[in-house]
């Protein structure tokens, strides 16, 4: 069974990888190209057509892969997606026996972290290839559609263009946006695929949809402030576009937007270990909470 716990225990799990891959690279695609399609009808700081595009994106790239996998797979899969939540359930499901074991009290167990690096690995590959296709895809757009771009001025946009950053936060300001909306994020996010269906007559598509309620909620808040990072493969595409854009620079330019590129490098390491460190956080408090309710979870 492909069960998250079984998934963190293993170092490699080919098929787990395989549909990684696939989420991200979906996710990441489809956003991209939302993207697109918003500059193109010029709807780019409209912010629910933008949260609307993400959202629809996410659904698809839970979606489609649990679809796939009728046939991909031989067991169900239970797809992570993102680095905060495989993080968030190595931290739980590896301390998720305090609380709940008899005669034994206190923090019981370890983290489980054999296969973090194969599953946040997929994740960014995915993204990677999601990027790459979507490069394809914009070539492909401007190719077929190359005499009606001529006569407006969408011929003038670039493949680059879209990653330009327009940010002008400072460091501090970063941190408490992100920290704010991945913490909000982490809040929510991960208990509804916690609900008991039995219990509550529910399925697992229903809270698929309540999620991505939750998804939209944060996403179109986060919108008034630029938006955030949702998953680590963002900010790691964006600092590659910016290196791409640094690099084509004359030398003199190059050392005018030196300091703006490396503060780019900051945020990301910013994200990252904002990434590792709330899901922890997070995860350590349901079970300090656990631990007092006494209440029981699966460890599956």
């Amino acid at each position: 069974m492909n069960t998250p716990r079984r998934v963190l225990d293993s170092s490699f799990n080919a098929t787990v990888f395989t549909f990684e891959i696939i989420a991200v690279f979906l996710l990441v695609f489809f956003c991209l190209v939302w993207k697109l399609i918003a500059v193109i009808l010029k709807k780019n700081e409209n912010k629910i057509f933008l949260t609307l595009g993400f959202v629809l994106a996410t659904f698809i790239s839970i979606l489609v892969p649990i679809g796939l996998s009728a046939i991909g797979s031989r067991n169900p899969i239970h797809l992570m997606i993102n680095p905060l939540i495989v993080i968030f359930n190595s931290f739980l499901l590896g301390y998720g026996a305090s609380g709940q074991t008899p005669l034994a009290k206190g923090i019981l167990g370890q983290p489980i972290v054999k296969g973090i690096p194969y599953l946040i690995g997929g994740q960014i590959l995915g993204g990677l290839f999601g990027l790459l296709f979507f490069y394809i895809f914009f070539c492909l757009y401007k190719f077929v559609n190359k005499k009606n771009l001529e006569q407006n001025k969408t011929n003038e946009l670039t493949f680059l263009s879209l990653f330009a950053n327009k940010s002008n936060l400072s460091i501090g300001r970063f941190v408490v946006k992100e920290s704010f909306f991945i913490l909000l994020l982490m809040l929510l996010f991960p208990f509804i695929g916690m609900i008991n269906t039995a219990t509550y007559s529910s399925n697992h598509f229903q809270l698929h949809l309540a999620q991505l309620v939750v998804i939209g909620v944060i996403i179109l808040i986060s919108s008034f402030f630029n938006f955030f990072a949702f998953h680590l493969i963002f900010p790691i595409i964006e600092i590659i576009m910016q290196s791409i854009i640094y690099l084509k620079l004359d030398k003199e330019q190059r050392n005018k937007e030196k300091k703006n590129y490396l503060m780019q490098w900051t945020k990301l390491l910013i994200v990252i270990l904002l990434t590792i460190l709330i899901p922890i956080i997070i995860a350590f408090i349901c079970i300090a909470i656990k631990i007092q309710t006494k209440a029981i979870i699966s460890l599956s």
